[in-house]
């Protein structure tokens, strides 16, 4: 689950976003989905108001932690172990519906989009 959440580890790490929009992507995400597509796999991140969150793949797998914002960071341990892990987020506004642009852990860049809802596969 390690490389699940690598896929999506900077998610929050925003390129830069038109000023028009309402919400920080944190915001945006609280309560929606947040899409992830890289290697032929789509990761799904859910992140609920009280902390909680999961994530589902489109190839079966799943994952369920917490969250946190800790300053500029969010922060995430997910119950498959691998320990905290955060991520600082740019200043910058997202909307549900909006492709958004980011760097994952590794230093590569991904697209996201966040999904009105929770929706599953």
């Amino acid at each position: 689950m390690k490389t699940i959440f690598a896929a999506g580890a900077v998610l929050f790490t925003l390129a830069a976003m038109p000023a028009a929009m309402a919400a920080t992507a944190l915001d945006t995400a609280i309560g929606n989905t947040v899409s992830v597509s890289a290697d032929g796999k789509e990761t799904r991140y859910y992140f609920n108001e009280n902390g909680s969150a999961s994530l589902a793949t489109s190839t079966g797998e799943a994952d369920v932690g917490t969250w946190k914002k800790n300053g500029d960071q969010l922060c995430v341990s997910w119950q498959s172990g691998g320990g905290e892990q955060c991520v600082a987020m740019q200043n910058g506004d997202v909307s549900v519906g909006q492709k958004f642009s980011f760097t994952n852990a590794e230093g590569a860049q991904r697209e996201a989009v966040i999904m009105d809802g929770k929706v599953p596969f």
